[in-house]
């Protein structure tokens, strides 16, 4: 997982044994209104993961759209 980029993204790719890899980019939760740019092209959001003792893991991106998100059933505002 990895940010800097400031827009949710993922990738995944199968190696010739069959085994599966992804990186996933987190949006990002700074503040839009930047000096050094007019209109950043940014996604505000974050990531949830969730794993188990055997090593298993699954990772949700929640975006903010117009300053509201939902997920997991809750409303979020930035």
């Amino acid at each position: 997982i990895t940010g800097h980029w400031h827009r949710p993204d993922r990738y995944y790719h199968r190696l010739v044994g069959g085994e599966t890899h992804g990186v996933w980019i987190n949006p990002c939760l700074c503040d839009l209104k930047v000096e050094y740019t007019a209109v950043p092209n940014w996604v505000q959001g974050f990531s949830l993961v969730e794993y188990t003792d055997s090593g298993r893991f699954n990772v949700s991106s929640c975006e903010f759209f117009n300053g509201h998100a939902f997920f997991l059933g809750r409303e979020y505002r930035v």
